[in-house]
């Protein structure tokens, strides 16, 4: 008896672990340590490490002195921090003795010691007493709602254009005191030599709307209208970079080349030289800060531009002593969002010597000066730059400034070593704003929250997981019908092979579908005729395994048929198991197109089949055409059932829609 108590004793200790209640919380945006001091504050017990003399960690518990402020009955254990995880590309490792041996370091690769983990790097651990779930779930809700959220992230353009100055008499420049928003008219770009060149440019700009520190509005404003008719020659486009940077982060542009130069070591007894590599060129350094409203951006930025003159090469090719001229403005700005700001005035002055004379006349001795002229000139260039600040909101999924253009350039089909690839255009995507915008389904939406609706166990465990990441049941019969659509318009029906098409028939076993097709004489009939493959979904069967199958069968029709197939189709498919109907050739292609799009999701398992998430663009990868023209295309219920979908997608919609929301609708809450 004893020993029948000890055991049920022990079994039942092992129900009730402590460690039950103990869960782990990957973060992931703010460093674990943020958050586990404003945690602390909060009252919460924290479990923190330190290192012994033998670096072994060693847990340190909070010790609260108010216990009227201590949250009990949670626990927060920081995860033991380990040893950053990177690869070291040696380059610019501060041990290096030379620039040619941190190259050589670079080129030949580096070591790597440590073990490395494949645990998420920042990440706490909640211990909760019984009894203490929903003080759990809130601070779980605090965690991923209030402290661990995205920073707002920022798109910089920016336009670097180098202006020849002889010509800036052209140019009218107005100062005034008047103007309106700060704006930019983009230069018209044209050259016969493929060049970008600039034929034409305006900016404006004003402080209008923004605040003095008394809060009233700033009267002084800046007009600067710059208008250029250049030629050919007088102006071009260097470099057009853009750059994409999180919220109080710095960005960094560099456009040029570094080059070589020599450093000599010389001694009483050896001289040894050195090689050393000198950046050139444009460099842009950025930080950008979000105003609390949203609107403007306060900028920090640093502009240098370096370029090399009177170059000397010795025997080996490498740089001696170059001149590197030097332009360098750094500046705190704040502009409004979407509009741009100039940064000017970096000027160079090079001097050059000039020869011009008549061919072959000019360089006869004594005779050729008088046909000749020499001379020295200074040719003088600017170099303006224009940086555009956009704030990319974190509510706006589809922001156009950080996806590809509408271009087939994007796309990559008949590759031999990668797989082909679309990229979602504008046009790919249905525009469903009337189901998300509907008041009828926020009304929904509003109950599932506030009645208490998911505890309904009506409801399926898959509708609840949808209608907790705020999708709505049957958004993936949407979603397929625009993959089917894109699948229709690149035509990539023409490799599917037909003879390589087969069916699990419920009485000849596998058939292929053109032999079946040229049986029942479906296309070459004098009178119309549908053929019908209905699976047979026996669910009713006592048997451990029941081999999917189509029942066979071919309906006579008449003529004026077409208008009717998609009627008589919805009908095949209302009760028992799905149904595919062909008659012509168009509903043979629709189901070559189906086939596709299965291959399509088995081939994006990540792919997410909602509204929110398929949005512009977002890479599809698609089957290879020798995998479509070579391989046997097995028909099963899942074709069945989306060439159907396809063919009735709003309609089928709906119904997915009702049938797992009856619950609700019917307003069965748990209240």
């Amino acid at each position: 008896m004893r020993k029948l108590t000890l055991l049920i004793l022990t079994f039942c200790v092992c129900l009730t672990s402590p460690y039950d209640n103990c869960k782990s919380i990957s973060l992931n945006h703010i460093k674990s340590t943020d958050a586990l001091a404003m945690l602390k504050g909060l009252g919460y017990s924290i479990v923190d490490y330190t290192k012994d003399e033998q670096s072994n960690y060693i847990p340190k518990v909070d010790i609260f002195e108010d216990f009227d402020n201590l949250v009990s009955g949670i626990s927060i254990i920081k995860f033991p921090s380990t040893e950053s995880e990177f690869l070291d590309s040696g380059i610019y490792d501060g041990e290096s003795t030379s620039g040619l041996e941190g190259m050589s370091s670079y080129l030949g690769g580096s070591s790597m010691p440590n073990i490395i983990s494949g645990n998420p790097p920042e990440k706490i651990m909640v211990c909760f007493d019984n009894g203490k779930e929903s003080d759990f779930i809130n601070l779980l809700d605090f965690l991923k709602n209030k402290i661990d959220v995205p920073a707002s992230q920022i798109m910089i353009e920016a336009l670097v254009i180098e202006i020849n100055s002889d010509e800036l008499a052209e140019l009218g420049i107005n100062l005034s005191g008047q103007g309106e928003n700060y704006t930019i008219s983009t230069p018209d770009k044209s050259s016969d030599s493929g060049t970008e060149v600039i034929s034409g440019l305006s900016f404006e700009y004003s402080d209008a709307g923004l605040t003095d520190s008394d809060g009233l509005l700033l009267q002084s404003m800046f007009n600067a209208n710059l208008e250029a008719i250049l030629n050919s020659s007088s102006g071009e486009i260097l470099s057009k970079p853009s750059v994409m940077v999180m919220d109080g982060r710095q960005a960094r542009i560099q456009i040029g080349q570094n080059i070589p130069i020599t450093r000599t070591t010389s001694s009483t007894t050896y001289t040894s030289e050195d090689i050393e590599y000198v950046p050139t060129g444009i460099i842009l350094n950025i930080r950008p800060r979000i105003s609390s409203t949203s609107n403007e951006i306060l900028m920090q930025v640093e502009t240098i531009i370096t370029d090399p003159e009177n170059l000397s090469y010795n025997e080996d090719g490498i740089l001696i002593t170059p001149i590197i001229n030097n332009r360098k403005v750094e500046t705190f700005v704040r502009v409004e969002n979407n509009n741009p700001f100039i940064i000017g005035g970096l000027i160079s002055d090079k001097k050059y010597d000039s020869k011009g004379g008549v061919p072959i006349i000019s360089d006869i001795p004594f005779l050729g000066r008088f046909f000749s002229n020499e001379g020295k000139n200074n040719l003088k260039k600017e170099v303006i730059i224009v940086l555009t600040p956009h704030i990319i909101s974190t509510e706006n999924k589809s922001f156009s400034r950080v996806i590809p253009q509408n271009s087939h350039l994007f796309d990559s089909f008949g590759n031999e070593l990668f797989p082909n690839s679309y990229r979602l255009k504008d046009d790919d995507i249905f525009d469903l704003s009337f189901i998300k915008k509907s008041e009828k389904i926020n009304e929904i939406m509003i109950n599932y929250r506030t009645k208490n609706a998911s505890n309904n166990e009506e409801i399926s465990e898959l509708t609840k997981n949808l209608l907790d990441k705020n999708i709505l049941p049957g958004e993936d019969i949407l979603v397929r019908r625009m993959i089917y659509e894109i699948i229709e318009r690149e035509d990539y029906f023409k490799y599917i092979n037909p003879e390589k098409i087969i069916f699990p028939s419920h009485n000849e076993g596998v058939q292929s579908l053109l032999e079946v097709l040229n049986d029942y004489n479906i296309f070459d009939s004098e009178h119309s005729k549908v053929l019908v493959l209905k699976f047979l979904d026996d669910k009713n069967s006592k048997k451990p395994f029941v081999r999917p199958s189509f029942s066979v069968d071919a309906i006579s029709t008449e003529s004026s048929f077409s208008k009717e197939f998609k009627q008589l189709l919805y009908q095949k498919n209302q009760v028992n198991g799905n149904a595919i109907l062909i008659s012509k050739d168009k509903h043979l292609k629709r189901l070559y197109e189906t086939i596709i799009l299965k291959k399509i999701l088995k081939l994006n398992p990540d792919l997410r089949l909602d509204i929110n998430s398929f949005k512009t663009g977002l890479e599809i990868i698609f089957p290879s055409t020798e995998s479509l023209i070579n391989n046997e295309l097995f028909i099963d219920r899942e074709i069945a059932q989306y060439y159907y979908e396809i063919n009735w997608y709003y309609e089928a919609f709906e119904n997915k829609f009702n049938q797992q929301m009856k619950p609700i609708l019917e307003g069965n809450y748990n209240e």
